[in-house]
């Protein structure tokens, strides 16, 4: 199923991935949803049907989810020529929803963002858009609908309109915030589940031992690396790569049977030419977002590393870099950043190099993928240190094996300013 339900600008609650089948090995694996902490939307979000319409403030309460997706799959096909049938909601988040659906004989997710288009922020020097809810949600669609590559979720088809009155009690509308006018609906690629789902059912890992499947996890990284590194050659930052916004679908073909996408640019920007980054771009997910972004700002490329270096340590150690206290604010994990014995050399050289304090001295997504793809070449010639015999770290990865510390050590390299940060940011 689908996990890209998020909101299009700073997150409000949970994240929107959701998929039935790994909603039900969770079930049967007796595994809990961990919830995974977001920036706050200065203007609240939509909440679905569990979060409860009645009341006693005079409200109705909330339609029953089956009346309200007949009604919406009656609009799309009245408004659209190709009919849109929608079926089970399969994702929900902060603005949105998402639907299982049919379209073009094709089994579809079917993202569907409402928002309010206030007053908005006029662009900044560099950025496409400005800040309002409806821009960067014309921004989201732009940006799914220029990319096509095997490691981002395929946008198929997309329609930004006027939200419609008879949406009023709609199960994507909460009716305790201001009327939103607009709607977006992304008609996408159906995948299997999030790899944040994978990591909550111990895919990646040894049931037994706890021990990583390096085949799979290098074969994800990887392609998270190449979606990236894509997206980057065509002037665009992801702004929000996590593991609730990887997608996995299922390739018999692949060595490790799984295809890992990118999803969700609700938070991307595009580069314009010759400029290195967007600025006035405050917003990410904490604990992922990068400190530069935090405090100043700036995303660019070499931000959405720094991203990918906190996910790459996090599907290796199957650890969240977050804790959560009694009172429900989230901080950085204070064991997150932990060297364990059985991590490859080359490996920790790799995460400490993205997580470089220094943007600067961060590598490329290029130089990633080129990494990755070595040790998944080491691996199936069965050296288990991932280090190739004839294959020499690129300068910005090997400079970082100076900074390595000794096994079971806190890395050198672990940004003190982000801790912070996110930390901070989290509450």
């Amino acid at each position: 199923a689908q996990g890209a339900a998020d909101d299009s600008g700073r997150q409000s609650g949970g994240d929107g991935s959701a998929a039935a089948a790994a909603d039900d090995s969770c079930s049967s694996a007796g595994c809990a949803a961990t919830p995974t902490p977001a920036v706050a939307e200065d203007g609240g979000g939509a909440r679905s049907s569990g979060d409860g319409g009645g009341g006693g403030d005079g409200r109705r309460p909330v339609s029953e989810p089956e009346d309200a997706i007949g009604r919406l799959t009656q609009t799309l096909t009245r408004e659209s020529a190709d009919p849109l049938e929608l079926m089970e909601a399969i994702g929900h988040g902060a603005c949105g929803t998402v639907f299982k659906g049919r379209w073009r004989n094709l089994d579809v997710a079917v993202k569907c963002v409402l928002f309010a288009d206030h007053t908005a922020k006029p662009a900044a020097k560099g950025q496409l858009l400005g800040d309002s809810p409806r821009q960067r949600a014309v921004t989201e669609a732009a940006v799914c609908m220029s990319v096509v590559h095997p490691n981002v979720v395929t946008t198929y088809h997309y329609e930004i309109k006027a939200l419609n009155n008879s949406f009023g009690d709609s199960i994507l509308v909460s009716k305790s915030l201001p009327a939103l006018n607009w709607k977006l609906f992304l008609v996408q690629e159906l995948c299997d589940a999030s790899l944040m789902q994978a990591l909550q059912c111990s895919l990646l890992h040894n049931t037994a031992t706890s021990m990583p499947r390096m085949d799979i996890i290098l074969a994800i990284l990887a392609d998270i690396a190449g979606g990236a590194e894509y997206l980057h050659s065509k002037g665009i930052i992801h702004g929000d790569i996590k593991p609730e916004n990887v997608l996995l679908k299922m390739q018999p073909t692949r060595p490790a049977g799984l295809l890992a996408k990118l999803t969700d640019f609700g938070l991307s920007a595009t580069l314009e030419p010759g400029l290195t980054h967007v600025s006035n771009m405050y917003c990410g997910t904490p604990c992922y977002v990068c400190p530069t972004v935090v405090k100043h700002g700036k995303a660019s490329p070499s931000s959405d590393v720094y991203s990918f270096g906190i996910v790459a340590w996090q599907v290796f150690r199957n650890v969240p870099p977050w804790v959560r206290a009694r009172d429900g604010s989230y901080s950085s994990n204070p064991l997150f950043f932990k060297f364990t014995p059985n991590m490859p050399q080359i490996f920790v050289m790799l995460c400490n190099s993205c997580l470089n304090d220094d943007p600067a001295e961060r590598p490329t997504m290029s130089v990633v993928l080129q990494c990755l793809q070595s040790m998944q070449r080491a691996l199936a010639a069965g050296f288990t240190n991932l280090e190739e015999p004839i294959f020499s770290p690129p300068r910005s990865v090997a400079h970082a094996q100076a900074a390595a510390a000794p096994a079971a050590s806190p890395i050198a390299t672990t940004p003190s300013t982000a801790a912070t940060a996110h930390g901070a940011t989290a509450h």
